[in-house]
């Protein structure tokens, strides 16, 4: 008898997980369906005479029912993120047919990850915390906001405002102020703009200028790497906006902006370690340097008449280090 009880809930637990990969199969198949994508043995098939092989199902209207079943199976998934995966490609395969429901689709995500993320703090709220662990997992909040960003900008946009003014009034009814929660905040807005790059650059752009409004991170540095192997311009532009945000934040802020106008590829020893490509044909802008050190310079002149903070050593040799490039 007491054996019984493991077999079921093995049983059990390996019935989810088919169902689980059984739906993102279907997922999967559905959108040679509906995309009308062409694999080699399709193109064999289309070789054949008509009619030879062709599956009656394989129909729009069959692939737009097998989603929505799809989206109500994945209703039975215990694990939330495999949910929001399914709803997020059900809803990016439905957005040029059914937009209503594709909305319907990525609304139920982002409940869904909303909640996820509200029991993720809950439980680490008495655990201790590694802010470099933290960053290696994904807030399933970005991950939809960023399938949201590629099918309708606009309406990301107030998502994500929507979100971190949400953040903001629960920071502001907590005891004590989460520099933690906004330096991770200012991680994972930088990491979505670098993943958005590809797709759009406008809706990376205002997820990188949200940035701002937090620490500065090693991250920063990345974006605009990333943003300077296509347009080193606009680059040059944010990096300028970067400066006058952060020119009288903190040191440890600061100097995350010291490697970009002089293309190194680390970010010394600085509270979160960062290793940069540098793209080929970067060029390195005096009037950047300039900028940077003579912002360097009053700051150094500012803490030898009021000093308000010890500069560690480590950061005093990158100080040199930027002087003796420069």
């Amino acid at each position: 008898m007491h054996k019984s009880l493991p077999c079921r809930n093995c049983a059990e637990y390996g019935s989810r997980q088919f169902a689980i990969s059984l739906a993102l199969r279907c997922v999967i198949l559905v959108s040679v369906c509906v995309l009308g994508r062409v694999t080699p043995h399709q193109a064999l098939a289309q070789s054949k005479p008509a009619g030879a092989g062709a599956s009656s199902l394989c129909t729009h209207d069959n692939a737009i029912e097998i989603i929505r079943q799809q989206m109500e199976v994945s209703r039975t998934f215990d694990n939330a993120i495999r949910r929001i995966t399914v709803l997020l490609r059900a809803g990016d395969l439905l957005w040029p047919f059914q937009q209503e429901n594709a909305r319907a689709a990525f609304t139920e995500a982002l409940e869904l990850a909303v909640q996820n993320e509200k029991e993720k703090r809950e439980h680490s709220k008495n655990s201790p915390r590694a802010l470099i662990l933290d960053m290696q997992v994904a807030d399933q909040r970005y991950v939809v906001i960023r399938a949201v960003a590629r099918r309708d900008p606009a309406w990301a946009k107030k998502l994500i405002q929507q979100m971190l003014k949400l953040d903001r009034q629960t920071a502001e009814h907590a005891s004590t102020r989460d520099s933690y929660s906004e330096v991770l905040t200012a991680y994972r807005l930088l990491d979505s703009a670098n993943q958005l790059l590809a797709t759009d650059v406008n809706a990376a752009f205002d997820l990188a200028r949200n940035s701002l409004n937090y620490p500065a991170t090693s991250e920063i540095t990345r974006f605009l790497y990333k943003v300077a192997e296509v347009n080193q311009q606009a680059a040059d532009q944010f990096y300028d906006q970067a400066l006058v945000v952060y020119a009288d934040r903190p040191m440890r802020e600061f100097l995350y902006l010291q490697a970009y106008p002089f293309a190194f590829p680390e970010g010394g020893d600085m509270p979160t370690f960062g290793f940069y490509t540098v793209p080929v044909k970067f060029v390195t802008s005096n009037a950047l340097q300039r900028r940077f050190i003579q912002t360097l310079l009053r700051r150094a002149q500012q803490a030898l008449e009021v000093p308000l903070m010890k500069v560690t050593t480590s950061i005093s040799f990158r100080v040199q280090r930027t002087f003796c490039r420069y």
